[in-house]
C-alpha cells in the first residue's frame, strides 16, 4: 500500500506539474490564479510581399530603411515572441516565392498631354497655373532654360492605390516614357531643354509592357500617355506559386536554436542576408491559409494532445491579389463592393473567408480543433474602407471577432501584444485532481477539473488509476456526456420556491420568455434555493441544495442559576456575519452570565436537509483562550464550555423527541 501511495502521489504530482509553466522574470499578463496546462500553437503568417518595403503612409523605399513597415512588423514580432517566448509554441510561415532577385528601384509619375506637362509654376509641390495639379521637379532641367523647371502629373507610384515602384536592373538615374499604344511604352534616357515632350525624346532605350501592382493597378493608354521614372532605392522582386511557406515548423520555445531562427529569419532586412525577403510581387492569403491547414493536420502536425489549442496569426499590409497558381486575380474579381449599408466581396475575399472558416473545424488525430485566425493590418491599407471590411471579415469567421489595424510603431506593437495575452485568456486553465477513494482498488478513478478563461467553458475529466499507480486511460469526460443527452429529456436542473405549494415547488429550469426582463424566485432570505439532479454511468443521483432561514423566535432563557440574560438582538435572516449582535445575528444581553439559549424554529420543508451547521463566538472573544490569538468560531477540548462557546445543541422536530449534540463531542 505504502508503494501505491507514493506512486500514486507521483502521478498526482505530475498532472499537478502539467498544469503549470513559467518564464523566468516574465511580468504577468494575465491573471495569476490561472496556469497553462498545455502550451497552445502559435503559426505566425508575415506578409513577405514587395509592398512591405513601403513606410507605414504607403512609400517604397529601401528595404533596409527601419522606417518600413516590413522591418517595424519584424521588431514587434520578434519583441512579442521574446516575451512570451516560454508561454506558447511559436511558428513562422510566409508567402511561397521563387526566382527571387535583387533590384534597383524606380518610383514612377504618370499622366498625358492634359496633366503631364511642363512648368516654371510648382509652389509646394502644386501648379496653381495648371489647375492646381501637383508638380516636381524637373530632374534633366539645365538649370537655364525657361519653362521646364517643373512638370507636373496626375498620378504617382506612392499614391495609396498605386503603392509601387519599377523593379529593374540600374539604368541610370532615371528615364522618361511615351505610349506605344495600349499597354506598352517607348523609354527614353534623355529629354532635350524645352516643353515638347514627347518631340524632345531622345536616347531610345526599349519597349515594353507592365505587370499589374500589388494594389491592382497598370498604366494604360488612355488615360497614361507620358510617364517619368527616378532612381530611389534597391528592392527583390519574386514570383509566388500561390500557396505559402513554413519557414520555422512551429515546436516547443525549449528545442534548440528554435526562436533563434524564428528571430532571425525575422531579422531587418538587408541586400544580401539570410532573412526573410520582401519580394513576392503579388498577395497570395487564401493559399497561404491552406497552407497552414495542411501544416496543422498534415504528418507533421504540431498539435500533439486533443486538448491542445492552436492559432494563426496574419500580419498583413494587403489585399489578396495572388490565386491558387500564383496568378494575379482579374481586377474585376478584386473589386469590393458597397451598396444600402452592405458589403459585397470579391471573389478574391471570399476565397480567403472559405480557408479561414476551414481552420475553425479540422480533424487531427481523431479529434476536432478550432484553429483561430487574428488578423493584423498595417500601413495605408487601413485607410481603405474596403480593406479594412475585408480584414475584419476575416478576423470575425476566424473567430477573433475584428482585425487589430495599426498605422505606426506604438499601434502595432499594441496589437501584437493584445493578440498574446487574448491567446494566454482563452487557454488558461485552472487544474484540480480529486481521488474517490483513499486505497486503491477496481475502478479507482482520478478525477481533474478545468475551465476555460476565455468563455467560462468547462470540463470534469475521470482517468482510472493502475494497480501500480499510474495514470491509465480516460473514462468519461462530463461535457461530452452531457452534449450526448437530450437537453429537455436526458437531464433535469430545477429551481426551489418553498412558498409554493407541496408538489409544485421544484420549478423546471428554462430560458426567460423574455430575457431582456428575466423573474425568478427568491425567498425571504433573499437567498435563491436550487436542486439538482444528475445522471452518471446509469445510476441517479440527487442533491439538496438548500438555504434555510429562521423565523423571527428566539426563546429566552431556560436557566435561573443568572439574571435574566435573554438574547439582546436577533435576525430572520440567514447570518452572514455582518454587524454581529445587532440585527444580523443575536448575542447575550450580558457578559458573564449563563447559560444563555436560542432557539430557531425553520420553516417546514418537503425535503430534509442532511445536516445542520451551528457556529458560535466564545463570549470573551476579547481575550481568547487560544495561544495563537485567533477568536475560536466553535470550542475547543481545552475551552470552558459553559463561559467560552456553543455548549450543547439539540434537534428535532415539534411534537417528536430531540436529538442533543454536545458541543464537547463536536470540534
Amino acid at each position: 500500500m505504502k508503494l501505491f501511495k507514493r506512486a500514486l502521489a507521483i502521478a498526482i504530482a505530475m498532472l499537478l506539474a502539467e498544469s503549470a509553466s513559467a518564464a523566468l522574470l516574465s511580468i504577468a499578463q494575465y491573471p495569476l490564479f490561472l496556469t497553462n496546462r498545455t502550451l497552445p500553437n502559435i503559426l505566425v503568417i508575415y506578409d513577405n510581399s514587395e509592398s512591405m518595403d513601403g513606410t507605414m503612409a504607403g512609400k517604397l523605399i529601401a528595404g533596409d530603411d527601419p522606417t518600413t513597415r516590413g522591418n517595424i512588423a519584424r521588431g514587434v514580432i520578434r519583441n512579442t515572441i521574446s516575451s512570451f517566448s516560454g508561454q506558447f509554441n511559436w511558428g513562422l510561415e510566409s508567402f511561397a516565392t521563387y526566382g527571387t532577385g535583387l533590384y534597383s528601384t524606380y518610383p514612377y509619375w504618370l499622366g498625358n498631354d492634359q496633366t503631364m506637362v511642363f512648368t516654371d509654376d510648382c509652389l509646394s509641390g502644386v501648379s496653381a497655373s495648371n489647375g492646381g495639379l501637383r508638380c516636381i521637379v524637373n530632374p534633366q532641367w539645365n538649370g537655364s532654360s525657361v519653362g521646364d523647371q517643373f512638370i507636373t502629373y496626375d498620378r504617382a507610384s506612392d499614391d495609396p492605390d498605386i503603392n509601387d515602384v519599377l523593379y529593374i536592373g540600374y539604368f541610370g538615374s532615371g528615364a522618361w516614357a511615351t505610349s506605344a499604344g495600349g499597354g506598352a511604352y517607348n523609354f527614353y534616357f534623355t529629354h532635350n531643354p524645352g516643353t515638347a515632350f514627347e518631340a524632345n525624346m531622345a536616347n531610345y532605350w526599349t519597349t515594353f509592357g507592365f505587370t499589374p501592382t500589388d494594389a491592382g493597378y497598370i498604366p494604360y493608354n488612355p488615360p497614361i500617355s507620358r510617364q517619368l521614372y527616378a532612381y530611389r532605392a534597391w528592392g527583390f522582386y519574386a514570383g509566388v506559386n500561390g500557396q505559402g511557406l513554413i519557414n520555422e515548423p512551429i515546436m516547443a520555445p525549449s528545442a534548440s536554436g528554435h526562436l533563434a531562427n524564428i528571430q532571425a529569419m525575422l531579422a531587418s532586412e538587408t541586400p544580401y542576408g539570410p532573412e526573410i525577403k520582401n519580394s513576392a510581387v503579388f498577395t497570395p492569403l487564401a493559399g497561404s491559409l491552406l497552407t497552414a491547414n495542411q501544416y496543422f493536420t498534415g504528418g507533421s502536425s504540431p498539435i500533439s494532445l486533443s486538448c491542445q489549442r492552436s492559432f494563426v496569426m496574419l500580419a498583413t499590409d494587403g489585399n489578396p491579389t495572388s490565386d491558387w497558381w500564383g496568378n494575379m486575380y482579374p481586377l474585376s474579381q478584386q473589386q469590393n463592393t458597397y451598396s444600402a449599408g452592405t458589403w459585397t466581396f470579391s471573389p478574391a475575399a471570399n476565397d480567403v473567408f472559405g480557408q479561414v472558416s476551414a481552420l475553425r473545424s479540422v480533424s487531427v488525430g481523431g479529434f476536432a480543433h478550432d484553429i483561430q485566425t487574428y488578423v493584423v493590418g498595417m500601413g495605408d491599407t487601413v485607410a481603405n474602407p474596403s480593406s479594412v471590411a475585408a480584414m475584419n471579415q476575416y478576423a470575425l469567421l476566424g473567430g477573433t471577432n475584428t482585425a487589430y489595424l495599426a498605422q505606426d510603431t506604438t499601434s502595432l506593437a499594441a496589437a501584437f501584444q493584445a493578440i498574446a495575452v487574448d491567446i494566454q485568456s482563452k487557454t488558461a486553465a485552472a487544474s484540480a485532481v480529486s481521488l474517490n477513494t483513499g486505497s486503491w482498488g477496481t475502478g479507482t478513478n482520478l478525477y481533474q477539473a478545468r475551465f476555460n478563461s476565455g468563455d467560462w467553458s468547462g470540463q470534469l475529466i475521470a482517468y482510472l488509476i493502475n494497480a501500480n499507480g499510474s495514470i491509465g486511460a480516460q473514462q468519461w469526460d462530463s461535457g461530452q456526456v452531457i452534449n450526448g443527452q437530450n437537453w429537455d429529456t436526458g437531464r433535469t436542473i430545477m429551481t426551489y420556491k418553498p412558498s409554493a405549494s407541496l408538489g409544485a415547488r421544484g420549478i423546471a429550469f428554462r430560458w426567460p420568455a423574455s430575457p431582456a426582463t428575466p423573474t425568478g424566485h427568491r425567498d425571504g432570505s433573499g437567498a435563491v434555493g436550487t436542486a439538482q439532479r444528475s445522471r452518471r454511468h446509469g445510476r441517479r443521483r440527487s442533491r439538496s441544495m438548500l438555504r434555510w432561514r429562521a423565523t423571527a423566535e428566539l426563546r429566552r432563557p431556560r436557566a435561573t442559576t443568572a439574571p435574566d440574560t435573554g438574547p439582546a438582538a436577533r435576525s430572520t435572516a440567514i447570518s452572514s456575519g455582518a454587524n454581529w449582535g445587532s440585527g444580523g445575528g443575536w448575542n447575550s444581553a450580558s457578559t458573564a452570565s449563563f447559560p444563555t439559549v436560542a432557539a430557531g424554529q425553520f420553516q417546514r420543508l418537503a425535503r430534509a436537509s442532511p445536516k445542520l451547521i451551528v457556529y458560535s463566538v466564545q463570549d470573551n472573544y476579547g481575550a481568547p483562550s487560544r495561544a495563537d490569538g485567533y477568536h475560536d468560531l466553535q470550542p475547543l477540548r481545552s475551552g470552558q464550555f459553559c463561559r467560552s462557546g456553543l455548549g450543547r445543541q439539540r434537534l428535532g422536530h415539534p411534537g417528536h423527541s430531540h436529538r442533543q449534540q454536545s458541543g464537547q463531542e463536536r470540534r
